[in-house]
């Protein structure tokens, strides 16, 4: 998957929102950073930052998952003089400092984590 942190993805809306209409009109524009990173690689990284042992838990797929996302930047670059300025590492400890210092916020949400999927396989997962 193409991993984007929302700082990044702020400032392209921006750059959207005060683009020449005519320059935008009818096209498509892919939000990204044209570098694809896995979901066990992120996990892995996780781990690595907030110094856990804790296993990592895999699940079945989804139905019509996608195993590889990855944008063409192209089009952000060329229209809107726009490219992401985060690395993927310095946005997840972002991500994980901020976690870290707002569960009040977010502790309300993790009845959220356990949600029944049917997998492709036709198996009813928590995932």
């Amino acid at each position: 998957r193409d991993w984007l942190y929302v700082d990044d993805h702020c400032k392209a809306l921006d750059k959207v929102l005060h683009a020449p209409i005519d320059k935008i009109k009818g096209e498509v524009i892919n939000l990204g950073t044209a570098r694809s990173i896995s979901v066990l690689d992120i996990a892995q990284k996780i781990k690595q930052m907030m110094n856990s042992s804790s296993p990592i838990v895999f699940v079945g797929d989804r139905p019509g998952q996608v195993f590889r996302h990855t944008s063409s930047t192209r089009k952000a670059l060329e229209l809107l003089d726009w490219k992401a300025e985060t690395s993927f590492e310095d946005g997840l400890a972002r991500t994980i400092r901020w976690y870290q210092e707002n569960e009040r916020w977010w502790n309300k949400s993790l009845w959220l984590r356990q949600v029944p999927i049917r997998t492709a396989a036709g198996k009813v997962e928590m995932h």
